[in-house]
C-alpha cells in the first residue's frame, strides 16, 4: 500500500515540493519580479504589448486553448450518451474539461484574479503607471477587476498542455517517434509562449505566470491521483464473481 500511494499520490507531492520552492524565491527575493518585469521595460512602455508577433503568439496559444474546453464539453457530453471520437474514452474528455473548470476559470479567474489586487506591471509606478507594486504574497487594494495575479492566459495555457499530454497516446497512434516527440515539445512550448507573452507585453510579473502553471499542474495531478484512487477502491471492493455450483 505504501508504494501504490507514493505511485499515485507522488507527483502531487512533487507539485507541492515546487510550488513551496517557487514561493520561497520570489519572497526571499522581492525585486527579482521588477527585475524581471524590467528586462522587457524600454524606458516608455513594453514593445512586446503592441508588437504583430507576439500579438499572434497570445491569439493563437488563446484561441486554440478556448477550442480544446469547448471540445472537450462537447465530447464528455456526447460520451454520456455512450458516443466517442476516435476512441477517446469519455473520461479523457471529463478529465480535461475539470482542469479547464477547476484551475484557469475557478481557481485563476474567479478567486485570484477578481480578490487578490495585484496591480499589473504596465500600471506600477515602476513602469509608467500609477499604481503600487505589490509581492505576490500580499493581497492588495491596487486593482479591483481583471487583475495580475494570477494569469488567466498562462493557466489556460497550461491547461491546453496537459490536455495536449492527455490526448497524445490516442491522437498519436502510429507515428514514428520523432513526431511524437515534436507533439510533446509542442505541449511544452505552448505554456512557456503563452507565459513569456505576457510578461514581454507588461501585463503579469513571472510570479504570476508561474503560480498559475504550477496551480493548474497542481490540479491536474490531484485530479489523475484521485481517479486512481477511486478506481484502485473500486477494483478492490467490489465483489467477486462466484463460480458455478
Amino acid at each position: 500500500m505504501p508504494g501504490r500511494f507514493a505511485k499515485i499520490w507522488g507527483p502531487v507531492l512533487a507539485v507541492l515540493a515546487v510550488i513551496g520552492v517557487a514561493a520561497a524565491i520570489f519572497a526571499l527575493g522581492p525585486g527579482l519580479d521588477p527585475w524581471i518585469t524590467a528586462q522587457f521595460y524600454d524606458g516608455s512602455g513594453f514593445p512586446a504589448e503592441s508588437g504583430a508577433f507576439s500579438k499572434g503568439v497570445r491569439l493563437l496559444i488563446w484561441d486554440a486553448s478556448i477550442a480544446l474546453a469547448a471540445l472537450s464539453a462537447v465530447m464528455a457530453g456526447l460520451g454520456a450518451f455512450g458516443k466517442t471520437v476516435l476512441r477517446i474514452p469519455a473520461h479523457v474528455w471529463a478529465y480535461i474539461l475539470t482542469v479547464y473548470l477547476l484551475g484557469p476559470a475557478l481557481l485563476v479567474n474567479v478567486i485570484l484574479k477578481a480578490h487578490w489586487g495585484r496591480a499589473r506591471p504596465a500600471t506600477t509606478t515602476e513602469f509608467g503607471g500609477n499604481f503600487d507594486y505589490t509581492p505576490f504574497w500580499q493581497p492588495g487594494l491596487q486593482c479591483v477587476h481583471n487583475c495580475s495575479f494570477t494569469s488567466g492566459e498562462a493557466a489556460s495555457a497550461a491547461a491546453l498542455g496537459i490536455a495536449l499530454f492527455a490526448l497524445m497516446p490516442f491522437l498519436t497512434r502510429g507515428w514514428t517517434r520523432i513526431a511524437r516527440l515534436g507533439y510533446g515539445a509542442a505541449a511544452v512550448v505552448l505554456p512557456l509562449m503563452a507565459a513569456l507573452q505576457r510578461l514581454a507585453a507588461g501585463r503579469h510579473f513571472a510570479s504570476d505566470v508561474v503560480f498559475s502553471i504550477l496551480f493548474v499542474g497542481l490540479i491536474a495531478v490531484a485530479l489523475r491521483a484521485a481517479f486512481l484512487t477511486w478506481r484502485h477502491a473500486g477494483r478492490v471492493t467490489a465483489p467477486r464473481p462466484r463460480g458455478p455450483c
